[in-house]
């Protein structure tokens, strides 16, 4: 179930929040249309990965009970 898009932290941006049964799931879409520089999952570094980990913790605790989110 689609809970928000387009979440946006002071640190990091999600494209979409969604439910799955019991957890929640924070996904960040990456395209690539060319492989000569590598799979879209190659594109995401260290220096993206820390961020996005701070901006999923922050929503985690602003949204404990996944029945309150808009």
């Amino acid at each position: 179930m689609l809970v928000a898009r387009n979440h946006h932290s002071r640190l990091g941006y999600f494209d979409l929040v969604m439910t799955d049964r019991n957890c929640r799931v924070l996904i960040e879409v990456r395209e690539r249309n060319n492989l000569v520089y590598g799979s879209a999952a190659d594109s995401v570094w260290e220096t993206k990965v820390r961020p996005l980990a701070v901006t999923a913790e922050r929503f985690r605790q602003q949204h404990q009970n996944i029945s309150s989110i808009p």
